[in-house]
């Protein structure tokens, strides 16, 4: 299968806490450039009745009757995308679909990946001037709207179901020599932590904590 150079795939795991997905996910849906959002569903009974009548243009649901986690989503995600530009999105977002367009003569295969720089999560900033900067440095925040090629992702350890699955396509990226890069003067607006702070998660949470101190640690 020949991968498109120049359309996105959104890979967008919800248990649907956030009021945010139902405000941003019909601009993604119709963004001239995203040929398909792959929506990884993790709560069935949750699942908004809005979301069920609306007609999409390029939605694809993935429902496997449970929680498989955010970053093993991503994974099924990525295999299942038709182009070689992925965007990795989280469903507390509400962000400028402009970046679309932005972005997309600048993720080519030996290009790092892109996430929005700490100023715009939490700071004021519009989108009209928006431009990357390098970064060698993950900052908080970094995995809330992901973009990166299909080709340079390597897969996450098993170990990470929640957390650590931005830092390690951070960290992959950088040891094979794509320098990865973040958003400024882009507007993003998310709450962190939506899903991935509920007291229901908090032994998963304590396991891969743990497990990254001990294995990994990139960011001391």
């Amino acid at each position: 299968m020949k991968f498109s150079e120049k359309m996105y795939t959104v890979i967008l795991p919800t248990m649907w806490r956030s009021a945010a997905i139902g405000k941003i996910l019909p601009l993604v849906d119709a963004h001239p450039l995203v040929s398909k959002i792959i929506l990884i569903n993790n709560d069935d009974a949750a699942t908004p009745k809005e979301f069920r009548e609306a007609r999409w243009r390029t939605l694809e649901e993935v429902n496997l009757g449970k929680n498989i986690y955010v970053n093993p989503a991503w994974e099924l995600g990525i295999s299942m995308a038709e182009t070689d530009i992925v965007c990795l999105m989280s469903d507390d977002v509400y962000f400028d679909p402009r970046v679309f367009d932005f972005l997309n003569n600048k993720m080519g295969i030996d290009q790092g990946c892109v996430g929005p720089d700490f100023t715009c999560i939490h700071g004021a900033t519009t989108s009209p001037d928006m431009s990357l900067i390098h970064n060698d440095k993950q900052m908080y925040g970094y995995g809330t709207l992901l973009f990166l090629n299909k080709y340079n992702y390597v897969r996450i350890p098993k170990e990470f179901k929640i957390f650590y699955g931005d830092t390690w396509i951070f960290h992959t990226h950088m040891n094979m020599g794509k320098t990865p890069r973040s958003l400024v003067n882009f507007y993003i607006r998310t709450k962190l932590e939506t899903t991935s702070g509920s007291k229901e998660f908090a032994k998963q949470t304590e396991i891969e904590h743990k497990a990254y101190k001990e294995k990994y640690n990139w960011n001391k």
